[in-house]
């Protein structure tokens, strides 16, 4: 008999602060109970304000944003 791992979609939401993640947490996690993993990461603020992000360049912000949030959180 061969065992497989359970497997579950995770959905992503980045939010500005931790009010914007506590008020969605519980909502998304009750739609969601059984089959999808949910997870939050704070920006502690709005990418988009920051005076070096533009149009062109939000997407590469966002992705480079979460590559170090990640790592952050493995350690």
């Amino acid at each position: 008999m061969t065992l497989v791992a359970e497997r579950r979609k995770t959905v992503l939401f980045i939010v500005e602060g931790v009010s914007d993640k506590a008020a969605l947490e519980k909502i998304f996690d009750r739609i969601y109970k059984y089959d999808r993993r949910i997870v939050f990461r704070v920006t502690n603020g709005d990418i988009s304000s920051d005076s070096s992000v533009s149009v062109k360049n939000v997407e590469e912000k966002i992705h480079k944003w979460l590559l170090r949030e990640m790592r952050t959180k493995e350690r």
